[in-house]
């Protein structure tokens, strides 16, 4: 196996692997249309205004049809509730990964993973038990689980909280990922859609940065990024400008292993000669 000058690639989940977004509007549109079928009281505009008022107070809260139902229609009637629930279990049977993830996955994981060393993690934002279920829904979970010689499972490499003071940006999830899978930052990338909670934390460490434009942070701007990363850390000092713009962006995970590569040489001191710098290629541009 080539020896290697990165120790650990880190993912975030929603948003780099999967389209979450996307998923989320599909869902509630199913769940509503078979609510309202079986005699919600409310449109489907008035249900979602009503949906997004729980999310934006507790995006993480639970019960979110029963409080539904019961807001409309003044009791938790099982006979609306019962179908929606059943809608909102088969939309998740729909999950799947983005074009790419799977055989980049796998190839890293060939690369990054040995018996001394298993180098590629997971950080996420939410409900660890969710992330978990969203990660066995979309088939990834062999990537980031650990085995003994014998195919036994000793551990994982998935990190998740959704508890403040511990969820990205903090840096929590990134130190506990260090200290389990003894990586140094200088020699570890982090991979995510979001500037603010996958980049900015990231860089602050020391780490090597890809930032993956697609979904819906795709827009995102340093300073939009910045605004973001103090509304949740506000007793943290302001991070400079530089701390939110990645090393390197791609536009599809498929361009994920060149960027891996390109990090590598330039670990290896090799960024002269045939090897372009970021700002000198258009696949992985930056921001400067």
């Amino acid at each position: 196996m080539t020896r290697h000058q990165l120790e650990a690639i880190l993912l975030d989940l929603d948003g780099t692997l999967w389209d979450n977004a996307i998923f989320e509007i599909r869902v509630l549109s199913d769940v509503l249309d078979a609510a309202i079928a079986r005699g919600l009281r409310t449109t489907k505009e008035q249900a979602l205004s009503f949906l997004a008022s729980i999310r934006k107070e507790n995006p993480n809260a639970t019960n979110h049809i029963d409080k539904l139902v019961n807001h409309f229609n003044g009791w938790e009637d099982p006979s609306v509730i019962g179908p929606a629930v059943s809608a909102y279990h088969n939309a998740k049977t729909s999950m799947h990964p983005y074009n790419g993830v799977v055989g980049v996955l796998h190839e890293l994981q060939q690369e990054y993973c040995t018996r001394k060393r298993h180098g590629l993690g997971v950080l996420s934002t939410g409900i660890p038990k969710k992330q978990w279920d969203k990660l066995c829904r979309l088939g990834l979970t062999p990537f980031f689980t650990v085995y003994d010689r014998e195919g036994k499972v000793t551990g994982n490499t998935v990190y998740a909280s959704d508890t403040l003071g511990e969820k990205k940006p903090y840096p929590h999830l990134f130190e506990t990922a260090q200290q389990k899978m003894n990586f140094s930052y200088e020699h570890t990338v982090m991979v995510g859609d979001r500037l603010d909670s996958d980049i900015a934390p990231a860089k602050l460490l020391g780490m090597c940065t890809v930032h993956i434009a697609i979904g819906k942070y795709v827009d995102q701007t340093p300073e939009s990024a910045r605004d973001k990363y103090m509304q949740a850390c506000p007793g943290f000092e302001e991070p400079p400008r530089a701390a939110f713009s990645p090393d390197y962006r791609i536009s599809n995970f498929a361009q994920l292993p060149e960027a891996i590569r390109r990090i590598e040489r330039r670990l290896r001191g090799d960024a002269g000669g045939s090897f372009p710098t970021p700002a000198q290629t258009s696949l992985f541009q930056t921001n400067t």
